[in-house]
């Protein structure tokens, strides 16, 4: 099994090779062909951050603010199938002891039944 620091690296090298891919955008003759050109490394860096947000270790972080979106995982959840919530829209946090923690959450993640164990709340942030 992969760890943090080799997933880390992973997303680090598919960064690199989307940056280059990006600079060398002009050898495209069309935005559509360079989208297609990119979609690879875009799809392989989301799904690693999705990996790694499964198994970030849990850090308890500040106190929730009175005007935060908190909402139960399971509202979210629901909320993300009925199509309120996309990745566009922004991202949440998983809660515990009342305070925000150091794991992301996204409606995408929903999708891919990654879904943190443990957590029943999130705080969620628009963009």
């Amino acid at each position: 099994m992969r760890g943090v620091k080799e997933i880390e690296a992973e997303i680090h090298m598919q960064e690199r090779l989307l940056s280059d891919a990006i600079s060398h955008g002009d050898k495209y003759p069309n935005y559509d062909e360079f989208e297609i050109a990119i979609a690879p490394f875009q799809a392989k860096i989301r799904a690693l951050s999705r990996e790694l947000r499964m198994m970030l270790p849990c850090e308890i972080g500040n106190e929730l603010e009175k005007d935060d979106c908190i909402m139960s995982l399971k509202e979210f959840i629901n909320q993300v199938k009925s199509g309120m919530f996309i990745d566009y829209d922004g991202w949440g946090y998983y809660v515990k002891e009342g305070k925000r923690t150091n794991i992301q959450i996204l409606p995408s993640d929903i999708k891919y039944n990654a879904i943190r164990k443990g957590f029943d709340t999130i705080v969620w942030f628009n963009k």
